[in-house]
């Protein structure tokens, strides 16, 4: 009788160790990573381009997170980052490539027991094309406005890759562009009074913007032109 038992648990012990490994892994990874979108980056392999992600899942253990299949000219800190649920990271990429365009990127989300995952974006590159808009401007505003003055001074800053920040007068607008003749959304605002994002177009010798303040006394629509 205890030869028995003892051969039934020897055969118990083998059976579970020749389990399969994919029977303990569940049969979705239940990840999900926000922020998912293209990401603008500059072929001078000097300036860095962060993107931002956060992930959840249903809260078990660490998930590891790994960019693979980067671009040839691509290089980016860390290789790997191990979050767990809620958690929100970056990566940092700097770009050498040759050729203007768009080129996808994987990032690897795996962890133990569980099916690994994956999510791509785009990094698109190119010239900075805030570049060419940096330095003086005059302005000019029209539309319901009448306590600024017929002309002003006007300062476009970098602000970062394909971003600007137009400095107009007593205000100054956050912008990213599209390209270098094209559109210009402006999509942040300090100043004396409230601001609701507007668009505008820009070449490389005017830039027009129109948006609307609130509250002055009652809610103004501006239409700004940038000329030098």
């Amino acid at each position: 009788m205890k030869n028995y038992l003892f051969f039934i648990a020897v055969l118990a012990i083998l059976q579970s160790c020749t389990k399969d490994h994919t029977e303990t892994v569940r049969g979705s990874a239940p990840y999900k990573l926000n922020n998912l979108h293209d990401y603008y980056v500059i072929n001078d392999a000097v300036n860095t381009t962060n993107a931002t992600f956060t992930l959840s899942d249903a809260g078990e253990g660490e998930i590891m997170v790994i960019p693979i299949n980067l671009p040839q000219g691509v290089t980016v800190t860390p290789a790997s980052v191990s979050v767990t649920n809620a958690d929100t990271f970056r990566f940092t990429f700097t770009s050498a490539l040759p050729v203007t365009g768009s080129y996808p990127v994987t990032l690897l989300c795996s962890a133990l027991y569980r099916k690994e995952q994956t999510f791509k974006f785009n990094l698109i590159s190119g010239a900075d094309w805030a570049i060419p808009l940096v330095g003086s401007w005059t302005g000019r505003d029209t539309g319901s406005i009448t306590f600024w003055p017929p002309s002003y001074a006007a300062t476009v800053r970098r602000a970062g890759p394909n971003q600007v920040d137009i400095e107009l007068y007593s205000r100054t607008i956050h912008c990213w562009l599209n390209g270098n003749t094209g559109t210009l959304v402006s999509d942040g605002y300090t100043g004396a009074y409230s601001f609701n994002a507007g668009t505008g177009t820009f070449s490389g010798n005017k830039i027009l913007l129109n948006y609307s303040l609130d509250g002055y006394p009652n809610d103004i629509t501006v239409r700004s032109t940038l000329t030098r």
